[in-house]
């Protein structure tokens, strides 16, 4: 009885721990579950020069998140491309003027509710949702952030106020935000360094470059605040623009040959619009009534 004993003890104590470790094996495969979306338009780069300095290495940390996921072609869609239609494309995922309060061309507002902030922050209250507009000296309409976007409400979503800030100044921003908030979270940003020199000079130059690599550098800043926090894994960047500008030229109008930069893979060519669409998808967010492309589903 006693050798049946000790047998059946070495039985249980050998499954346990047998199973035990099979559990963390297990454990170790599995995904770190994404919470937190950091979204930036670094506005004004063209696929010309982005793709020729991702190409030559000159971009470590676009590069760095690429490897967690890939860059990809998508389109304004329109034939014209300015700041009012580009942004509200991209934080609203409508290409019709029914998210507008009114549709007078200089006193454009978007409706309460329309945005992407607040279709996450009403489903997912649970996050903590930023928002950094930053404005630019080139802008040719007279509108800007503070009005086209005045309806979200900055008691439940903060909102900072609007300025010309550069690149580096933004990053601080942006890891103040991920300092002052716990996971999960959702932060928008644009940088604007690219599209003032374009338009002060011209698209391809060597201080356009100069700037966008100064924009990754920046982004570089945010991505050692998430490993310095342990987010940079449970974190998804999507990084595009708000319209390019021609090859060596400091036209734009008609430059809605943009792209897309993204730690989730991205499967399908698709629009500007589309983006919003795809994002609110990744967090179980679906509006059936709007015909959109998932660029992150074959």
């Amino acid at each position: 009885m006693k050798n049946l004993f000790f047998i059946l003890l070495f039985y249980s104590l050998f499954s346990s721990n047998f199973l035990d470790a099979n559990t963390n094996l297990y454990s170790k495969k599995k995904e770190s579950p994404i919470n937190n979306t950091i979204l930036i338009s670094i506005d004004g780069i063209s696929r010309n020069t982005l793709y020729a300095l991702i190409a030559k290495n000159k971009l470590p940390n676009l590069a760095k998140i690429i490897t967690r996921g890939n860059y990809r072609n998508i389109e304004v869609n329109s034939e014209e491309c300015s700041m009012v239609s580009s942004y509200t494309k991209l934080l609203t995922g409508s290409n019709n003027n029914d998210v507008f309060l009114t549709n007078e061309p200089n006193n454009k507002v978007v409706a309460f509710g329309k945005t992407i902030f607040e279709k996450i922050k009403n489903s997912k209250p649970e996050l903590n949702v930023g928002v950094v507009f930053n404005s630019s000296s080139n802008y040719h309409e007279q509108i800007r952030f503070s009005q086209l976007f005045s309806e979200i409400p900055t008691e439940s979503i903060t909102v900072y106020p609007e300025e010309n800030r550069d690149c580096k100044k933004t990053a601080l921003l942006v890891n103040g935000f991920i300092e002052d908030n716990q996971e999960p979270f959702f932060i928008f940003v644009n940088f604007t360094d690219v599209e003032q020199i374009g338009h002060r000079y011209r698209e391809g130059a060597e201080l356009y470059s100069e700037a966008i690599r100064k924009c990754d550098t920046a982004i570089g800043e945010i991505i050692d605040r998430l490993e310095q926090e342990k987010a940079w894994e449970s974190t998804h960047f999507y990084i595009t623009t708000n319209y390019g500008f021609l090859p060596k030229s400091r036209k734009y109008k008609t430059a809605n040959k943009i792209w897309l930069v993204s730690t989730k893979k991205v499967l399908r060519k698709g629009f500007l619009t589309d983006l919003m669409h795809s994002i609110l998808a990744n967090y179980g967010i679906y509006h059936d009534n709007i015909d959109h492309t998932d660029l992150f589903k074959n």
